[in-house]
C-alpha cells in the first residue's frame, strides 16, 4: 500500500493502482545507485543497507495471497494479476464512477459504447479485444490510474508526437517507500506521473489526500485498518442486488 501508492486507491481518489511483483531485488551496486539518487536529507536518515527494495519474495507472497484473498477482500476492491505477474488493485466504486464520468471519452477511444462493468470484466484478459484496446490507450490508462483527465489526454497526444507543454514530473517527494525494507507511514510519497498545463490540480489533490491519510492513520495499526477496509462492500454492487 505504501510502496506503490495503493493506499490512494484504498483511502483516496485513485481508481486503480498497478503493483509490480515481478521485479528482482537489486544487487549491491544497484542498491548504492538508489541511495545516491536520494536527496541529501534522505541520505542522512537512511544508509545504503536500507535500500532493500525489498528483500522478501513478492511473487511468492502474491501466490499465497491469491489463494486466500476471497476471505479477506469484500466486493469494493479487487486484485487482478496480469500475464506478467503484476497486479492491478482496483477500487470498484471509483472505477465504475470514473468510467461513467468520462463515458464519452471511453466510448470514442474504444470505438463503441462500453460500460464500466464491461471494462472491469475484461481487465487483464489477454484474449479480449476490449482489453487490448484499453491497454494501448495512454489516455484511458491515465484516467483510471488517477493521473487526471488533462494529464492523461495530453500524455496520449505527446506519445502520438503531437505538441504538448508539460510543466513538471512529480518528483518533489522521492518515493523512499519504494526502496525501504519496512517503510513507515511518513515515507508515503505522491503518485508519479507527468503534469501538463491545466493538470496541476492532480498534484494538489494528492498532496491533500496524503496529509489526510497520514493524519487519519497516525498512531494506528496500518495493517489492521487495511485489513478492515479491504472487507468493505461495494456501494455499486450492493445497489444492484
Amino acid at each position: 500500500m505504501l510502496r506503490h501508492y495503493g493506499i490512494y486507491t484504498l483511502m483516496g481518489s485513485k481508481p486503480m493502482t498497478w503493483i509490480a511483483v515481478s521485479y528482482a531485488p537489486p544487487d549491491d551496486y544497484e542498491r548504492l545507485e538508489i541511495w545516491h539518487s536520494l536527496t541529501d536529507d534522505l541520505k542522512k536518515k537512511h544508509s545504503v543497507d536500507d535500500m532493500f527494495f525489498p528483500k522478501y519474495n513478492a511473487q511468492e507472497i502474491w501466490e499465497n495471497w491469491s489463494k486466500i484473498q476471497s476471505t479477506y477482500v469484500g466486493s469494493k476492491y479487487r486484485f487482478i494479476p496480469d500475464f506478467n505477474q503484476n497486479v492491478y488493485f482496483i477500487n470498484i466504486d471509483l472505477f465504475l464512477s470514473t468510467v461513467a464520468e468520462h463515458q464519452d471519452i471511453f466510448n470514442a477511444i474504444l470505438e463503441k459504447p462500453v460500460t464500466g462493468e464491461e471494462l472491469l470484466a475484461c481487465i487483464c484478459d489477454e484474449s479480449s479485444p476490449l482489453w487490448q484496446r484499453f491497454k494501448s490507450s495512454h489516455a484511458l490508462n491515465g484516467i483510471l490510474l488517477g493521473f487526471g483527465i488533462q494529464n492523461a489526454i495530453s500524455f496520449e497526444r505527446r506519445m502520438k508526437g503531437e505538441e504538448c507543454h508539460d510543466s513538471q514530473r512529480i518528483l518533489q517527494r522521492r518515493n523512499i517507500a519504494l526502496h525501504l525494507d519496512r517503510p513507515k507511514l511518513h515515507h508515503l510519497g505522491l503518485p508519479e506521473f507527468r503534469i501538463f498545463a491545466g493538470g496541476e490540480e492532480s498534484i494538489e489533490r494528492y498532496e491533500s489526500e496524503r496529509s489526510s491519510i497520514i493524519d487519519n492513520l497516525k498512531g494506528k495499526d496500518l495493517y489492521k485498518i487495511t485489513a478492515e477496509m479491504l472487507k468493505a462492500p461495494s456501494l455499486c454492487v450492493e445497489s444492484e442486488k
